[in-house]
């Protein structure tokens, strides 16, 4: 009976964020994912502004980051990556930031990785600028985190292993569901083919480009962006209309 309610315990409140009586904010982290072969204790965090995974340009949060239009600021953020549900409250736009949203569940058969070059190519665009990227889904846990670690894995050229390493390490409630977890074991097999883990799986059969998004740019922002990055973007976003 007590493994039977240890087991639902872990189940219950993996990677949950809680308050004590006093306002600490803890992590509950008691499993980290199997293929890095970690596990973590409670660990205490404070979570209410972005996580910096690259330096001064690549930063991962949730909803209310993205609303905060002084730390936006603050921060020197150019582009903004919304990764939300239709249903989910939409943050604030602004003329000043380019923001591409992509309307995507988080939920294990979402097919994820339909985005991963679109988003991508919007990433390095915000780089070749100069500029400072905030990547988002509503809890900064699950959706954003897998993008992100999609992201450095193509751009470092990282493993699956390295690039969740790094996001995990800056940002401790990353988790990426289960069925994420499974596309970026298949990004790492499609970028690497399978030399950069004896466990990637075959990439997984694609089930239709269902996501929906939208693509707001601040005004002259794709003048200094690279030709063919340009063009690169253009065809990510002709294969979603």
């Amino acid at each position: 009976a007590a493994a039977a309610d240890a087991a639902e315990a872990v189940r219950c409140c993996d990677g949950e964020v809680v308050k004590d009586s006093v306002g600490d904010t803890f992590w509950l982290g008691c499993t980290v994912k199997g293929e890095l072969g970690k596990k973590g204790d409670i660990a205490r965090a404070d979570f209410s502004r972005p996580s910096e995974i690259l330096e001064g340009f690549l930063f991962l949060g949730n909803r209310d980051n993205a609303r905060a239009v002084g730390d936006l600021q603050r921060l020197g953020i150019s582009h903004v990556l919304s990764i939300v549900s239709e249903s989910e409250d939409f943050p604030f736009e602004s003329n000043d930031i380019a923001r591409l949203v992509l309307n995507v569940e988080d939920v294990e058969d979402q097919d994820l990785a339909a985005s991963f070059d679109l988003s991508y190519d919007f990433l390095e665009m915000c780089r070749a600028e100069g500029g400072r990227a905030l990547v988002h889904c509503v809890a900064g846990r699950s959706r954003s985190a897998a993008v992100v670690t999609a992201y450095i894995m193509r751009c470092r050229r990282w493993s699956l292993q390295e690039a969740f390493g790094l996001v995990k390490r800056r940002r401790p409630v990353a988790s990426p569901n289960e069925g994420f977890w499974r596309q970026l074991e298949s990004e790492e097999w499609r970028l690497f083919g399978g030399l950069a883990s004896c466990r990637a799986r075959g990439a997984d059969a694609a089930g239709g480009h269902a996501e929906q998004l939208s693509l707001q740019l601040a005004p002259g922002a794709l003048s200094c962006a690279p030709p063919a990055l340009l063009e690169s973007l253009r065809g990510d976003l002709a294969e979603f209309s």
